[in-house]
């Protein structure tokens, strides 16, 4: 689908320019792999050639780089590093869960597609935290926090934010109907927000289906016991990013965009806020949106200088002074052509009136 919708843009289509990511990889027996595979777009491998085979495939096809999901066995993430090394074609993701950080600092993976991913294996390398061990844990992601940030300089490692969605997690559990309230939910794909299309990413965003959500069996003490335990990772979070900020590890915004509650688009502007919020300049938010994943990915955008691509987001107000100014957009120019208010307004109308017609549960 990135590659059709890119040729398309290509030809005048109105969109972004893509940096199209290959269906990640990830290791599953036959039966549950067929599923996962169907359902969820997975690469599945079960094997060192098939890993091979695969990167060797999608490198062919065009695409900028190939992406590693949790669920990728040890053997298949080696395999994919090398792979991927010799076919000159980047490795991004997440650190599969049978991994560890000495074997990302060992890989040819450039990118972690999230914070949280630096938590998770420090959860890992601890020996799993609960609520009783919360404040151990915190102690020790602040010990090797610097030691974390200073590998990933070492070794050229890149990581993209999406600090507002961990933010959420514990939001969502305790008042699941603000959070929503204050989603764009018009916009959303409504078979995503609905939970009636499984994507890679999960399902559902309503209270019924909202895959953060408590069990309804859960009782209040067991509530009380989650709350830690999120208020903690989200905690760590924190105390990665601002290493990793203080230490100049380049960070590119990011959302993971269809994930409760992250609309398309509206996010990105929504995870401005909580990383202006967490400590980073206007000045650094806006350089994590465009010349930092610029030179990640080799474009000529990114930057307002002669000879690069005409991609323009005009605003309002000053950005500097306060990112929310992002918010207000007078005008998108786009490789030349130029999108006024009215135009964008047009487009968005266009999106809300294409999902309304497949909308099965009322907004409110």
């Amino acid at each position: 689908v990135n590659l059709r919708w890119r040729a398309e843009i290509e030809d005048g289509r109105i969109g972004p320019d893509i940096f199209a990511v290959a269906p990640q990889f990830a290791t599953f027996g036959p039966m549950e792999g067929a599923f996962v595979g169907w359902t969820q777009r997975k690469t599945i491998v079960r094997t060192e050639d098939q890993v091979h085979d695969a990167v060797k495939d999608f490198a062919a096809k065009g695409y900028d780089a190939l992406k590693a999901s949790s669920f990728l066995d040890k053997a298949g993430y080696e395999a994919m590093s090398e792979a991927t090394r010799a076919q000159g074609i980047k490795l991004v993701g997440h650190l599969p869960i049978a991994v560890g950080l000495n074997d990302l600092w060992a890989s040819n993976q450039s990118e972690v597609a999230h914070v949280e991913e630096f938590v998770k294996a420090l959860d890992r390398e601890f020996g799993g935290y609960g609520p009783d061990e919360a404040e151990a844990f915190l102690e020790y992601v602040r010990e090797r926090s610097d030691e974390v940030a200073g590998r990933m300089i070492e070794h050229g490692i890149s990581v993209t934010s999406t600090m507002e969605l961990v933010d959420s997690f514990q939001r969502q559990k305790l008042d699941l109907h603000t959070e929503l309230d204050a989603a764009e939910l018009a916009y959303e794909n409504p078979g995503i927000a609905e939970g009636t299309v499984i994507t890679s990413r999960g399902m559902g965003w309503m209270p019924e289906v909202n895959i953060y959500r408590w069990p309804d069996q859960w009782d209040e003490d067991r509530k009380a016991r989650s709350r830690i335990y999120w208020q903690a990772y989200a905690e760590a979070q924190h105390i990665l990013f601002d290493t990793f900020r203080e230490a100049g590890v380049p960070i590119m915004a990011g959302t993971d965009a269809n994930v409760p509650v992250r609309v398309p688009g509206f996010s990105l502007h929504e995870e401005f806020v909580a990383l202006q919020e967490a400590g980073m300049s206007p000045a650094q938010i806006l350089a994590s949106a465009t010349s930092v994943p610029s030179d990640y990915m080799g474009t000529n955008a990114g930057r307002i200088e002669a000879g690069r691509e005409a991609d323009l987001v005009l605003l309002r107000d000053n950005p500097l002074e306060d990112i929310a100014a992002t918010q207000e957009i007078d005008m998108v120019v786009l490789d030349g052509r130029r999108l006024d208010r009215a135009a964008l307004d047009g487009l968005l109308e266009s999106v809300k009136a294409a999902n309304d017609e497949s909308r099965k549960v009322a907004l409110n």
